[in-house]
């Protein structure tokens, strides 16, 4: 069985997208990341159903950033404010 693979901001870099920077991970195939916070209620909730996905979906490498011990994750990440 799979287990939850905890990721760290030296696990992320930032890459030109077409339509500005984006962030990406060295993780090989699909992923699915949930950035959840300790101090939010609904992503305590949350993290209990996420880690239990590896046991029913296979193929998919399921990852958690803690977004408090990571921010600086986002720092070159800006949203698109694009009309495209």
């Amino acid at each position: 069985m799979q287990s939850i693979i905890k990721l760290v901001s030296s696990d992320f870099k930032t890459d030109a997208g077409t339509k500005g920077p984006i962030l990406t991970t060295s993780i090989k195939g699909m992923a699915l990341i949930m950035f959840w916070s300790p101090k939010c209620e609904t992503c305590k909730k949350l993290i209990m159903e996420f880690q239990n996905l590896p046991k029913v979906i296979s193929g998919v490498s399921f990852c958690v950033l803690n977004v408090n011990e990571n921010q600086s994750v986002f720092t070159n990440v800006k949203p698109n404010n694009s009309s495209n």
